[in-house]
């Protein structure tokens, strides 16, 4: 089995044949069509934020009006038309959506174009805050140019190392970065620039940053690996270059030859990239080219250091097919385990198909009628779909896939067996919970246990844990994302004894620690609001809460990490963490109220604090931090102040 060559050089192409797909990510469900808004869409593009809810941004064709859908609880639709910022603007067009899920901010941009200065389009940059809770107006910048030329469209990436910040990508591959300051007008502040060159060419550019982890660059740091394609102009050829190639002094790479697809010289088509899931130095880059061959696809295979097809003979994904809209790629996400989804329109239909850098595919799954159609795919690697369904009738679909809600990490820490030594709770996303015990011999700490608690529910996450019953044994708190949450009292051996509801839901709020904050052993809930807010639920044993009290008004981007007794006199105190890493105490009164802050210090970036429990004994808690990429633990040994006294690796899946 393999792929088989078709036809002469002059119209070569590949074509996908029967292969084993144990490698390739698998459509398992296609969720029910949510109608969210009307609005005659030509290009779409959509995002999840921190709690995976999906928000979309569409335009209208070549004109003003862009128009944002947003799921927060339900669907809400918010159009506007970008005159109103600028009156010369006569379009903007193919917007993309990322969101900064540290900072709970939107981030789109696209190309924008006025009449009032004839042959002048720039980067339009549009941000909006609290995205996950009460989504804001837009903030809009129309008059960033990045190299200063008439003709200069561009687009926007994120890169997870540096929340905050977003790229603003346009001609020849010039950038600039662009911070978030929450100041009137736009929101947003320009900094530094520069090149990544990725090849010669007007608007049809395409730029996206790996989320699959950081990548020690050669001058720049470590951080998110950048990658840029650009589409030939004038017989050359369309070109693919990434940022760890473009600091070592490598040229960009052809993906595909103009000699083969001379169609690529229009300005109607675009390249569109994405990212693998797991190797943060592969890419994936596709290609609308029409009668002269469809929906195409090479790969850079950073095994092979090569693209894994010939530049005049791409991989043909649908020769009849379509990406919906001209000046607007065939749309791609990656996927959680490794690889990437890619959808397209045929005939009046969606389809998706994934593959791995390997060039296994799955097979082609038919979706639902629509006529332009985009996906990303959410912390927990599920597929979200927005297209047209006809009519101007915007629709969404969320669709489970292989290895979705599978992505696991430390969600808690506790004594989960009773021995007096802190114990990590680590969950597969939304499937099994495991009780990975923990010993103290005195100068390290070692696995001796990892009986499995449950073995997994939809929509279900282990949020906080702590003791409520007061046996000494560590208690699960769920909650799901309506917010209903769920106490599950635990006996020593990992079991479960009994099961409450302790609040019917709000979807906004998240319950990020529990610790015993009115000093009267009863494990109290901290619940945090997407815009910094803290309230403190004192708790009864039985699970039910006795009484409330708001200990924090609230900022961004400061999270509640953890709580725990610090400095010994039997109150719970506050853990925070902001996007950089830096961590700060807050000593706390048996009220609820704050007595004293410390700042402390930073571990590693993008390391984070997922828990606190006291490993060595000596009634203090400590601090536990997880590598969101790598999965390691390591624990920081505290003093009674707060500042770390020692550091240790914890072993773990």
């Amino acid at each position: 089995m393999g792929w088989r060559l078709f036809g002469s050089t002059a119209v070569a192409f590949l074509s996908l044949v029967s292969v084993s797909l144990a490698q390739a990510p698998q459509i398992l469900s296609v969720g029910a069509e949510e109608r969210i808004g009307v609005f005659g869409s030509t290009r779409l593009s959509i995002a999840t934020d921190s709690l995976n809810q999906p928000h979309v941004v569409a335009d209208s064709g070549l004109g003003p009006v862009l128009a944002f859908f947003d799921k927060v609880g339900s669907w809400k639709q918010t159009s506007f038309n970008i005159k109103s910022y600028y009156v010369g603007t006569a379009m903007f067009f193919n917007p993309r959506i990322e969101i900064d899920t540290v900072n709970n901010v939107a981030w789109v941009g696209g190309p924008a174009v006025t009449i009032s200065a004839p042959g002048w389009c720039g980067l339009a940059i549009v941000v909006r805050n609290n995205i996950s809770s009460t989504p804001s107006v837009p903030y809009v910048s129309l008059n960033q140019r990045i190299c200063s030329i008439d003709w200069e469209p561009g687009t926007i990436g994120l890169d997870p190392a540096r929340p905050g910040e977003c790229i603003g990508f346009s001609l020849d591959g010039f950038y600039a970065r662009f911070q978030y300051d929450g100041l009137a007008p736009d929101m947003i502040a320009r900094g530094a620039g520069g090149q990544m060159y990725s090849g010669r060419g007007g608007e049809k550019n395409d730029f996206r940053i790996s989320k699959a982890g950081n990548y020690q660059h050669r001058s720049s740091g470590n951080h998110g690996v950048w990658n840029g394609a650009v589409q030939g102009y004038h017989a050359q050829e369309s070109l693919y270059q990434n940022s760890v190639r473009s600091e070592q002094g490598l040229s960009p790479v052809a993906f595909a030859a103009y000699s083969r697809y001379p169609i690529m010289g229009g300005d109607e088509v675009y390249p569109g990239v994405c990212p693998d899931g797991k190797d943060p130095l592969s890419c994936f880059i596709a290609s609308d080219f029409g009668r002269q061959g469809g929906v195409v696809l090479n790969i850079w295979n950073s095994k092979l250091g090569a693209m894994k097809y010939p530049a005049a003979a791409n991989l043909t994904i649908d020769a009849a097919g379509t990406s919906g809209a001209p000046r607007y790629a065939p749309q791609m996400a990656p996927a959680a385990g490794g690889g990437a989804f890619i959808c397209w329109v045929r005939a009046g239909r969606v389809k998706i198909r994934s593959m791995t850098i390997d060039g296994v595919f799955s097979v082609e799954s038919d979706i639902c009628a629509g006529t332009v159609a985009s996906i990303c795919t959410d912390k927990e690697g599920f597929l979200h779909l927005v297209y047209n369904a006809g009519g101007g009738n915007m629709a969404y679909r969320k669709l489970t896939v292989t290895g979705a809600g599978m992505s696991g990490g430390v969600v808690a820490v506790g004594d989960c067996n009773k021995d007096g030594v802190a114990d990590l709770i680590w969950q597969q996303g939304q499937g099994s919970v495991t009780n990975l015990l923990l010993n103290w011999t005195g100068t390290s700490s070692a696995l001796i246990g990892s009986p499995t608690v449950f073995g997994g529910k939809t929509d279900w996450r282990v949020q906080a844990a702590g003791d409520i019953d007061t046996n000494g044994v560590t208690d699960l708190i769920w909650q799901n994302s309506a917010g209903q949450t769920v106490v599950w009292f635990m006996n020593s051996d990992s079991t479960k004894k009994l099961e409450t509801y302790s609040f019917t839901g709000a979807t906004t709020w998240r319950i990020n620690a529990a610790a015993d904050i009115d000093k009267d052993g009863v494990a109290d809930f901290i619940w945090q609001y997407p815009t910094g807010q803290v309230c403190v639920w004192f708790m009864n044993p039985d699970g039910t809460k006795r009484s409330s009290f708001y200990t924090y008004t609230g900022t961004t981007p400061w999270r509640l990490a953890a709580a725990g007794d610090i400095d010994k006199d039997g109150v719970a105190d506050l853990i925070w963490q902001n996007p950089s890493g830096q961590t700060a105490v807050w000593f706390m009164n048996q009220d609820g109220s704050k007595k004293l802050s410390v700042n402390t210090y930073i571990y590693a970036t993008p390391w984070q604090v997922r828990g606190a429990g006291d490993l060595d004994g000596d009634n203090v808690v400590d601090m536990f931090w997880q590598s969101p990429i790598t999965s390691a633990v390591h624990c920081w040994l505290l003093n009674t102040n707060g500042m770390r006294k020692a550091g240790y690796d914890i072993a773990a899946p």
